[in-house]
């Protein structure tokens, strides 16, 4: 039997974020029973992969078969977040009542007969009749009656109310850190991937960045705004599709123009449309209402989970697959400067194998990129620990996202920072040199501090993450080398000025001659570079340390060089004083880490030296 010809995707991208969640949630409904009306899965057996910048399928179904499944048997996952007031769940208010369009919403699928919608409706009846969230809801009830109340009352009475509110508003906070686990634990099945996309539940709730702080950016619910896209799609009484479905489902999956309708995605598609958000002066949001269901549909992939780092006596903490700190290292976009710290860093694999959804959901599940025997927690730990993989998991590349906030009152966006290619082998990880003694992180918490480093130590460490980023790339290994060798000396050059940071973090660590053969281009000034750095420098014993030297100069090893310990002449009285490591007569330099025991005993005891250091910090004299 012939293999059939993929379907091509032209409306699923690698960017913007939406368009590649959108390609998830197809293949995901595609092959789930939970989500087809006939409780079978529509294809079993589908696969998909990205080829030239569109997602690819492979599957029994064809084309017309594809959109009469979302049109007719899709059965949409229950996206629903009870916690956030929005839902109309915990508003203070009588949910039958309130005419919050969130709470208009829940109302109108709950009351639906349509077979479509069934786990929709179950999952916000199993809410409502939550003994946590009906008691959370009473107390926010009764907190707004007493700030209304407030407002009139004066002297004793006035205090006795005020007390009451405090009193109303720590219960609010003690009944809301048992909510969640509750409603886990009470609500359908279906139910739990979501909250698991969006919460991670420990000892402190940890929110995932893809859905912002649980299901909702600011005053936009994630789940209200699904709810409200589905109402243009299906008819809510009956579940049949709208003209408006049936029209706009092939541009949504297989390219072509969007609705001319009003709308927004929120952080998933920044440039969308919108006033000063994009090219022109068309404030309208056209937007198809398929793209913002079946983005949402693909971000349950993201379910999270609790992990422990090997070796350490600490808790669990929450980790979602390929979600990282947020660095702003490699991303030209993103300002050190800027004080709206990003919410976190998003990689999205992209593979080129046809794979099954079980075998992509296979990969999110063990997202958690690691580095040695610790998980990644940084974007940069992160393109270590792809150069170490290689092509191990199957994975070619990631597409690299930061959540950022370009301004104070602007919503957050998922701004692609550039794409990450995974080499065919893996590599060395030469980074690993400055952790020694922890300093690369040390360094970057140093400079990180706002209120002791200056900007010109913020640029440093941030010039030295860039180019270690480019050490991560094969192609780019070399230069990022050459660019770090300097990066660091740029750093260690602010050191020299500030006796404060000088005390706080010690030298950079001692490099590997793996470092001088990658960044080695070829041209006489890298040469006369590495031998003037080498001078001075101790000889090294077969294992690779600096072999112990002896009063007299000579090592365990055998003789010292004379460029290492040069003795003068001994009829002037002068002391012996050995040749001084190059990097001392630029910066004031911690001395065990360059001098031989005989040097360091003869400065030790005020025997002067001879080597005017030649930086132009006004600390640096001939005693470092």
């Amino acid at each position: 039997m012939a293999t059939p010809e993929p379907l091509v995707l032209d409306g699923c991208t690698p960017t913007p974020l939406a368009s590649y969640l959108k390609a998830l949630g197809v293949l995901r409904l595609l092959s789930s029973p939970a989500n087809n009306l006939s409780g079978e899965a529509a294809d079993p057996h589908a696969r998909g992969w990205w080829e030239n910048e569109r997602f690819n399928l492979r599957t029994a179904l064809t084309r017309d078969a594809v959109l009469r499944f979302f049109l007719e048997d899709y059965a949409p996952s229950p996206i629903i977040a009870p916690w956030n007031g929005r839902a109309g769940f915990l508003e203070g208010e009588d949910q039958e009542k309130s005419t919050r369009a969130g709470a208009d919403l829940m109302r109108r699928f709950e009351a639906s007969s349509a077979r479509r919608f069934a786990t929709m409706r179950r999952t916000i009846e199993r809410s409502r009749a939550n003994d946590e969230v009906a008691g959370l809801n009473s107390l926010r009830a009764r907190t707004k009656t007493l700030k209304n109340e407030l407002k009139t009352l004066q002297g004793e009475e006035r205090k006795s109310r005020d007390e009451e509110r405090r009193s109303a508003e720590k219960k609010e906070k003690q009944s809301k850190s048992v909510l969640l686990p509750a409603l886990r634990s009470a609500t359908e099945p279906e139910h739990v991937p979501y909250i698991d996309a969006c919460y991670v539940l420990s000892t402190d709730e940890t929110p995932m960045p893809l859905l912002g702080s649980g299901g909702n950016d600011g005053s936009r619910d994630f789940g209200v705004n699904f709810a409200d896209e589905l109402t243009q799609l299906f008819k809510v009484d009956d579940g049949s599709a709208t003209e408006s479905g049936k029209s706009s489902l092939d541009a949504a999956l297989f390219g072509g123009g969007r609705l001319p309708s009003r709308g927004t995605m929120g952080q998933f598609s920044p440039g969308q449309g919108g006033s000063n958000a994009t090219t022109g002066y068309e404030g309208r949001n056209p937007l198809n209402p398929w793209e913002v269901v079946l983005a949402m549909e693909g971000t349950i992939l993201f379910a999270g989970a609790l992990t422990r780092s090997w070796g350490t006596e600490g808790g669990s903490r929450g980790a979602f697959p390929f979600t990282f700190e947020p660095i702003a290292a490699a991303a030209g976009n993103l300002s050190p400067e800027d004080p709206n710290r990003p919410r976190g860093e998003i990689w999205t694999p992209l593979w080129k194998k046809p794979a099954a959804f079980l075998e992509i959901a296979a990969v999110f599940s063990e997202g958690r990129l690691t580095l040695g025997r610790r998980t990644a927690r940084t974007g940069l730990d992160a393109a270590r620990s792809v150069a170490q993989i290689g092509l191990a998991r199957g994975i070619n590349s990631f597409e690299r996202y930061s959540i950022v906030q370009p301004d104070s009152k602007m919503p957050y966006q998922a701004t692609p920072l550039g794409r990450i290619d995974t080499p065919d082998h893996p590599r060395r990880d030469l980074i690993a040199d400055l952790e020694a003694g922890d300093w690369l992180e040390r360094a970057q918490r140093l400079a990180g501090n706002r209120k002791a480093s200056p900007s010109r130590a913020r640029h440093a460490i941030r010039r030295l993450e860039d180019s270690l980023f480019r050490m991560t790339s094969g192609a780019r290994a070399p230069e990022g080398s050459r660019s770090a060798l300097m990066a660091i000396g740029g750093f260690v050059d602010w050191l020299t000025t500030n006796r404060k940071a000088r005390a706080e973090l010690s030298p950079p660590p001692r490099l590997s001659r793996d470092w001088i053969r990658q960044a080695d281009d070829g041209t006489p000034e890298f040469r006369i570079a590495a031998a003037l750095a080498g001078l001075g420098i101790p000889p090294l014993a077969p294992s690779g340390k600096p072999a112990p030297v002896s009063a007299d100069g000579a090592s365990a090893t055998g003789p010292v060089p004379a460029a290492y310990d040069k003795p003068l002449d001994e009829g002037s009285g002068n002391p012996i004083v050995p040749a001084l490591p190059m990097a001392t007569h630029f910066a004031p330099i911690d001395e065990r880490r360059f001098f031989n025991g005989a040097a360091l005993r003869r400065r030790r005891a005020g025997r002067p030296t001879r080597h005017p250091p030649w930086s132009g910090a006004p600390e640096a004299s001939s005693r470092t």
